[in-house]
């Protein structure tokens, strides 16, 4: 909280000096000022009940993913690109299999 308040009166004291006002001297307008820049850069607005209330029946509705019946780790079975465990690499990787093509004929 310390440093909100710290941050909105520096720069209202910032807005005070450019309107031409002795450092220092800080008028209710330029912290009215200092607050609404602090608004729209740092926070963002908080979505209302409703709507909070509705993107979550609205993902209640899903069911839960069917678990693994094998013992060990109970993680979901689809899509298993959508876990964080799955390995993103080749311990070995596979050999490209070159063709071999036939050079340029001599005499042509």
């Amino acid at each position: 909280m310390y440093r909100h308040v710290n941050e909105v009166l520096e720069d209202a004291e910032c807005y005070a000096m450019h309107a031409g006002r002795d450092r220092g001297i800080v008028e209710l307008a330029d912290v009215k000022l200092a607050l609404h820049a602090k608004d729209r850069s740092g926070f963002c607005q908080v979505p209302g009940r409703e709507v909070v209330t509705e993107l979550a029946k609205s993902r209640n509705k899903l069911p839960f993913p069917e678990l693994n019946r094998a013992p060990g780790l109970r993680l979901p079975r689809d899509p298993p690109h959508s876990t964080l465990l799955t390995p993103n690499y080749e311990a070995f990787p596979k050999k490209a299999k070159v063709e071999k093509t036939e050079g340029p004929k001599e005499g042509q």
